[in-house]
């Protein structure tokens, strides 16, 4: 099974029409090239604060707030070019209200037949620990994409062995990472991590 990887540049959209244009290029892409299965960047919803003023894009706490306006149109999006290509999506990750002001951080996977499920984020980074409004999820589950299992770690969560065996447990053949980081070092990280879960897993 192909997959395709999204080396993603962080852009503007005037607005989710926008967006959504730009997801449907990418993805595309990557049908056009064979891939079955497509893994978008962890934090992706964040470049929807773009389509809000200047005095939200600035505030990360109303940014959060305000892209909830978002996730019905984002659902949408993503299930419609899953079926349209032919091809499962770990849509990223959407930063999720979950009352209260408190957020998860989700990974949506939509199946090319209408199905859909999430993983949420559960280890979070020192940062996200000192926003104080992101909380780490409590559930592992394992998706198939055409035959093959398949388990989602959002970032940071591939540095953490025993999750990533729990999912191998549960028949994860497979694992997608979407990631979101801001220096090299940080890469590294995901990568050397990544490569330590599948030489403990093989």
């Amino acid at each position: 099974m192909k997959v395709a990887v999204a080396k993603y540049l962080i852009g503007a959209p005037r607005d989710f029409a926008a967006f959504a244009e730009k997801q449907a290029a990418v993805l595309g892409q990557a049908a056009a090239a064979g891939a079955r299965l497509a893994v978008l960047p962890e934090y992706l919803s964040l470049e929807l604060a773009a389509t809000f003023p200047p005095e939200v894009q600035g505030d990360l706490h109303a940014s959060f707030a305000a892209i909830q306006r978002h996730r019905a149109d984002w659902l949408v999006l993503f299930a419609r070019l899953a079926r349209a290509l032919d091809m499962h999506v770990v849509a990223g990750s959407f930063l999720l209200d979950v009352g209260e002001g408190r957020y998860r951080n989700r990974s949506d996977w939509f199946a090319p037949d209408g199905g859909h499920g999430w993983q949420d984020k559960l280890q979070l980074t020192g940062y996200e620990k000192r926003l104080r409004c992101i909380d780490g999820g409590e559930a592992l589950k394992v998706f198939e994409a055409d035959g093959v299992r398949t388990g989602i770690a959002i970032c940071y969560d591939s540095e953490f062995p025993l999750p990533v065996r729990a999912q191998c447990e549960a028949g994860a053949q497979l694992l997608v990472v979407p990631s979101c980081t801001d220096t090299a070092a940080g890469a590294t990280r995901v990568q050397v991590g990544c490569l330590a879960r599948a030489l403990e897993n093989r």
